[in-house]
């Protein structure tokens, strides 16, 4: 009887420790993770800053300036002018570097609707008809939309613009 109990204690101490071993690894491999997001939000943090650094002047106005007004998804409104030879990239990174917080996104422009993809990031805001002036939209893409870009419409002009 006394070999059995002593037994029993042995196999309920034995499980005891592997709970607390399984315990133990789970709050590690957690803390692991939590750091590990830590770090990555510190580095998309120090990328924005860095993006927000690299943004050229903003020029006075003239007839080679563009003026980009980009309403957030939040409503915040960005107005800023820009040279009509500015790569949309630069407006994304521009839009990345005051909203820490954003995803993937997507630059758009109601009229006519274009939406504004990867493959369109090395054209200049006067090849895509957003000189001299535009409203664009952002929206957080869903996943891969912001690789692609679509047009509807006519491929007239954009919004605001002239048709010279």
């Amino acid at each position: 009887e006394a070999a059995r109990k002593a037994a029993a204690e042995e196999e309920a101490a034995r499980k005891a420790a592997e709970e607390e071993a399984a315990r133990a690894a789970e709050e590690s491999r957690a803390a692991e993770a939590i750091a590990r997001a830590e770090a990555a939000e510190a580095a998309r943090i120090e990328a924005r800053r860095r993006k927000a650094d690299a943004l050229p002047p903003e020029p006075e106005p003239g007839t080679d300036v563009s003026r980009v007004v980009v309403r957030m998804p939040d409503g915040q409104r960005l107005d800023r002018r820009w040279h009509k030879d500015t790569p949309i990239q630069t407006l994304v990174d521009w839009v990345e570097s005051v909203d820490a917080e954003a995803g993937p996104l997507s630059l758009e422009s109601h009229f006519p609707r274009v939406t504004y993809g990867a493959e369109d990031l090395t054209t200049s805001l006067h090849a895509a008809g957003l000189h001299p002036q535009a409203t664009l939209y952002v929206r957080e893409a869903e996943s891969g939309e912001e690789c692609g870009a679509e047009e509807e419409g006519d491929g007239d002009a954009g919004e605001g613009q002239d048709a010279s």
